[in-house]
């Protein structure tokens, strides 16, 4: 055996400048089956009076990421949207985005108020939905990540 061959290589024996440390994103513009998970009202960090629905979507298949890496079932990313009007987001927008999740869910009569998912958020934990996947560019100093849009019942 050479001197070579018997050496331990330390995986963490290397610079940090040469890992990549991007986070994995979905390929955009495709259809995924997810799940949804562990989903809340919380206050927004900019501003908490206007409070966000935040939830996990997790992939149930594996699916490819942007470089060409394979994600494996369960990947998962954030998707929040806010369910108080300010700025430029009014009444009528938020009640189209909560009644186009629940339709998407429950199908095209769906019969859950929105009022019900404001105040008990986890009627939606563990739900199937499609989603189309897209891609955010990176800004306020986060990184580049997936976004969605949830695709209704045909």
């Amino acid at each position: 055996m050479t001197e070579q061959a018997t050496q331990i290589v330390d995986p963490l024996d290397m610079p940090a400048g040469e890992i990549d440390v991007r986070f994995p994103r979905l390929q955009p513009d495709r259809i995924y089956r997810m799940m949804i998970r562990s989903p809340e009202v919380v206050p927004g960090k900019k501003n908490p009076d206007v409070r966000l629905l935040t939830f996990k979507l997790e992939t149930t298949k594996e699916a490819m990421d942007t470089d060409g890496k394979l994600l494996h079932i369960g990947f998962k990313f954030v998707h929040r949207f806010s369910i108080d009007p300010s700025g430029d987001r009014t009444v009528d927008q938020i009640i189209v985005d909560l009644g186009l999740l629940l339709q998407c869910i429950e199908g095209k009569g769906a019969k859950t108020k929105l009022r019900e998912l404001i105040n008990n958020p986890a009627i939606i934990a563990d739900k199937l939905i499609d989603v189309k996947v897209g891609l955010q560019k990176e800004k306020d100093g986060y990184p580049e990540s997936n976004s969605a849009r949830f695709v209704p019942p045909a």
